[in-house]
């Protein structure tokens, strides 16, 4: 229904919400799980991907490989709105974000 549908993309918007924040606490912690390295994606250290809908368009073929490659790699993968809080914050990092699985 359209109620239930509402929801599910509340409940996601928060959990987009909540990564970002994490994604920034670990970058201040400075734990190195926090990354804007596209190779960890490729080398399989990615457990949360989240991408800016403005790199999504203005690199298309790019986000498209990371976005599949990041499935593959079993990692949870979000679109980040530029409407949604703190969106900002992953447009000025570049777009990509990656929450690695362990520290290098």
């Amino acid at each position: 229904t359209k109620r239930a549908s509402g929801i599910i993309k509340d409940l996601r918007r928060k959990r987009v919400e909540e990564l970002i924040e994490k994604f920034l606490a670990e970058l201040s912690k400075g734990s190195g799980l926090a990354s804007m390295d596209i190779n960890d994606i490729v080398n399989g250290n990615c457990e949360v991907v989240l991408v800016h809908e403005k790199f999504v368009k203005e690199n298309r073929d790019k986000a498209h490989s990371i976005l599949k490659t990041a499935r593959e790699m079993g990692a949870e993968v979000y679109l980040v709105k530029e409407d949604m809080e703190n969106s900002y914050v992953v447009d000025k990092l570049g777009g990509v974000l990656i929450l690695r699985r362990y520290s290098p």
